[in-house]
């Protein structure tokens, strides 16, 4: 039960980081704003969570660095 709970998280996971990706890209030629800048970085804040939940330290972190570096870009 354990296993498929962990798993139903990871593939959660991995289906918002998809769907958030296809549907936030902003076109090639325009700047993104920081109030999309914040929607992103709040996805990949949430995906860094599950998986620090799920005990994967080390992709968590790598999202949370994802989140960080995107609102740098956009919000400074």
């Amino acid at each position: 039960m354990i296993r498929l709970r962990r798993f139903a998280i990871a593939a959660l996971a991995a289906a918002t980081v998809t769907f958030g990706s296809l549907a936030t890209v902003p076109p090639a030629s325009a700047a993104m704003s920081c109030a999309t800048a914040m929607a992103i970085a709040d996805v990949y804040v949430a995906t860094g969570n599950i998986f620090l939940g799920l005990g994967q330290s080390s992709l968590a972190a790598a999202y949370y660095g994802r989140a960080s570096g995107i609102m740098q870009g956009a919000c400074s």
